[in-house]
Parts: C-alpha cells; structure tokens; sequence
C-alpha cells in the first residue's frame, strides 16, 4: 500500500526532492508494471514477512555408450560412441513469478574411430578421428514480457524477466538461446625405430564449428539495490525508479574456424647414460570467420559502421 512508516529512514520522492509525508507513498505514483508484478508475488504469513515456497524441479538425463574393438594380424582398430541427453522443465511463474526459472535441453554425441596400424617391426602409424556435437537450448519460464506490461522496451519471443529488488525478491528466468557446436578432429603419427633413434612425425586437424542464437540481456534487465533515489530499493520498485537497466542487443554467430599442428620428434640414445629428447612443433593460429561477418575486431581510432 505505499505504507513504509516503520521504516526508520525518511524517504524522498526521487524526482523532485521532496520527502514523502509520514514515509506514505500515494498510490498514484505506483507504476502500473510494478503493481502487476506484486500480484503475482505471493504474500508472507510469517510476521517477518519471508516467504518460503516450493521450487519444483523436473530433470532427467539418458546416457548411452558402445564400444568395439578389432584385431587383425597388423591393425588394432578401436570405435566408441557416446549419446548424452539432459532435460529440465522451465517453471513458468503465472501463479508466482518468482518462482520463474529456465529450462535446458542439452544434447550431446561423440564418436571416435582410431587404426594403429603396424608397418613392420620397427615402423608404427596411429590414425584417430573423432566428431563431437553439441547441443544446448536454453527454455526461459517468463509467463511474459515486460513489454506487455506497458514498458515500452524491445522484448523476444519467448520472453524474459530479469529483476533484482536488493532484500525484498529477484526475478530470473533465463534468457532463451540455442548453443550448437561441432567439432571435426584427425590426427596422425607414425614412430620409427632406426638405431638409437626413436622417431615421431605426425600432425593435428580440427574444424570447429559454432552456431549461437542467444538472446542474451535482449529483454533487458532491471536492478533496485540502492538507497539513493528514494531511499528504499522496493520503494524504488513501486514508483518503477531503477538505479540500473541494462539492455543488448543478444549475442548470434555463426563462426567457423580450421586449426593444424605438425611436430617432429626425436628421441636419441646417445649412450648408455644420455638421452637427448629434441622436438620441433608448429601450431599456425588461423582467425575464426562468421558467415555473416559479424566477426569483431578492434582498431584504434576506428568506428564501426555496424554497431
């Protein structure tokens, strides 16, 4: 009701200075976003005004593995696959919003194939590929938007609420995204015994792949935490004076990068009491591109001319 008399600080009304009589904010400086939100927050029936609620958690996880292993007279051939999928509900707060919380749906697969493959006595070679895939979706639980309470920001479909009142309630539940990624690897080293030399040549391929659809602070965030406007955070609440907003515009890349190594090592047995391990390996970095070139770099004195 506006009624913070117990409150042993004078409360100020932000935007003319003037304090509050009787600390009584009028109801006509409610903002009417607020008083929505208040409707779906629970009221307390401890004295101390805490509310203890249930958090309902629905979660599950499947795993699955398989392995096989071949041998022939020269070859040891060697194959593993890996599924892992987890799910969790988002709980959606149309009856208490601040039970609002995200939900995930993460799937990920890998596979692995490797051959050693002996040439002969003293001539080795090792293959391996392997593939990896991971996918994340993020389920927000906002029953709305702030948007459709009358704030004229920019919201997504799905929405989401992020609001902090320091000591009073906070509202989190979680930005909707979609986070893949793809990961291609081949290796391969041969090893020759020739005298007291014990040699490796061999080399690395990965290609990576990332796509993110993230809606990241895209909805906006609000914060009540301090005592410098109105002198109370959820007096601030009420009259809709936030000390922070903050919004972005999301994070989306659609990014693919190659990476290569080549080495060459050489164990050598000088004699009986002095080995020399001499090595030489070459990583070239190779600058990861987007599709849609949204790829940022930083050059002084520059301005962009896409943000």
């Amino acid at each position: 009701n506006g009624d913070f008399s117990a409150l042993g600080r004078q409360l100020v009304d932000p935007y003319t200075g003037v304090p509050y009589p009787n600390n009584q904010i009028p109801a006509s400086q409610f903002t009417p976003a607020s008083q929505k939100i208040l409707q779906l927050i629970p009221h307390a029936i401890d004295p101390s005004g805490v509310i203890h609620y249930d958090l309902p958690v629905n979660e599950h996880e499947n795993q699955f593995m398989t392995r096989v292993d071949y041998n022939l007279a020269k070859q040891r051939i060697y194959g593993r696959y890996f599924y892992n999928r987890y799910g969790k509900e988002a709980v959606v707060g149309n009856q208490s919003i601040i039970t609002s919380g995200r939900g995930a749906d993460d799937w990920d697969q890998g596979v692995s194939v490797s051959d050693t493959y002996t040439i002969s006595p003293t001539l080795l070679n090792s293959a391996i590929f392997s593939y990896n895939r991971n996918n994340g979706t993020v389920v927000s639980g906002a029953p709305f938007s702030f948007a459709s309470l009358g704030i004229p920001i920019a919201s997504t479909t799905p929405p989401e609420l992020a609001l902090s009142v320091s000591g009073f309630f906070s509202i989190s539940s979680g930005h909707p995204g979609r986070f893949n990624r793809n990961n291609f690897n081949y290796s391969d080293s041969i090893h020759w015994v020739h005298g007291a030399h014990e040699i490796a040549i061999g080399g690395d391929f990965v290609r990576m792949n990332v796509a993110l659809n993230n809606t990241y602070r895209q909805n906006g965030s609000f914060t009540f935490s301090t005592t410098q406007n109105s002198g109370n955070p959820f007096a601030d609440f009420l009259i809709g004076d936030a000390n922070r907003f903050i919004q972005g515009g999301g994070e989306f890349a659609q990014r693919t990068g190659n990476l290569g190594s080549l080495f060459i090592q050489d164990n050598y047995k000088v004699n009986s009491r002095l080995v020399l391990n001499l090595g030489l390996r070459w990583d070239p970095f190779i600058p990861y591109t987007d599709s849609e070139n949204r790829t940022e770099c930083f050059l002084p004195g520059k301005q962009s001319t896409r943000f």
